[in-house]
């Protein structure tokens, strides 16, 4: 996937855990708005200073540190023996890696965002799991990603704290702690898909203004708008288009109605669906199609 649509949200200038709390709620939320449930998703909690502190205590060069967090980012992912040899470079065993997972604690801060979301009655939404560190380097406290619950797609978002990356990207010209989440619309739709929550979108229209004479053109689209101010669904062809063209645009739109100017003062309706025609006042062609 070359290009997507990316929901992101941050708050710059908050040092304070609440702020974490208040985006994970925020994620949570934004799922719940779209039917989905804590059956469907759960976040996955974890801190990228216990992290931190597990290599430094374990003996981790500074310069490996990166290296060190891609390598447990992609244990669900990779061979274990490959993820071993790796691991055994910079160290570490896997076994000293899977232990802290299966084993280690939330640190003071991820235990008061639990509970700030706990508070808020969204505590069956998230899970703290050590498996989850956000593979890129700049990231400093909390992380977490949501997922679906059956397994079957990659995270559906992630994000955590950045406290760094201001002063980074400014050249040290601003230093403000920061963190957010992204959101991408690929795993999220098709999840979506699966669970049968995306609303039918139909092209259906209301009505397609056909303008068979180009010389009330201005005419019809004074109609197009009168006919959208009430609120029809209504289509008309940009440029001039040959009828038959326009007529099976009319379909291809599954409009109901097909409208014809006569002249600039009555046009001719047509049901498309009955396929009967009546000719009326221009005037009187909303209120009929709403009839």
């Amino acid at each position: 996937m070359r290009e997507h649509f990316q929901l992101n949200a941050d708050i710059i200038g908050e040092r304070h855990w609440a702020a974490d709390a208040e985006l994970i709620a925020l994620l949570i939320d934004t799922l719940r708005d779209l039917k989905l449930t804590n059956n469907d998703f759960v976040v996955r909690l974890s801190s990228r200073r216990a992290w931190q502190n597990f290599f430094g205590n374990g003996g981790g060069r500074e310069n490996d540190a990166y290296d060190f967090y891609q390598i447990v980012d992609k244990l669900d992912r990779e061979d274990p023996t490959v993820s071993g040899d790796k691991l055994a470079k910079l160290g570490f065993s896997i076994e000293q890696v899977n232990d802290f997972i299966k084993s280690g604690q939330p640190t003071d801060e991820l235990a008061a965002i639990i509970s700030n979301i706990e508070a808020r009655g969204l505590g069956d939404f998230i899970k703290v799991d050590y498996r989850i560190i956000r593979g890129l380097a700049y990231y400093t406290g909390s992380v977490y990603e949501a997922f679906d619950k059956r397994g079957k797609f990659r995270a559906i978002a992630g994000g955590g704290r950045y406290d760094h990356l201001v002063k980074l990207v400014s050249d040290g010209k601003s230093d403000l702690p920061a963190l957010g989440f992204g959101m991408g619309d690929v795993v999220l739709a098709e999840l979506l898909k699966e669970r049968g929550l995306v609303p039918a979108l139909g092209q259906a229209l209301d009505a397609f203004v056909q303008i068979a004479d180009e010389s009330l053109r201005n005419a019809s689209l004074a109609l197009v708008q009168q006919l959208r101010q009430a609120g029809l669904a209504t289509e008309y062809p940009l440029l001039k288009t040959k009828q038959d063209k326009q007529f099976k645009r009319a379909l291809e739109f599954d409009a109901k109605w097909l409208i014809t100017l006569k002249n600039a003062t009555q046009a001719c309706i047509k049901n498309l669906e009955t396929r009967e025609e009546l000719n009326i006042p221009l005037v009187e062609v909303a209120s009929a199609l709403q009839a």
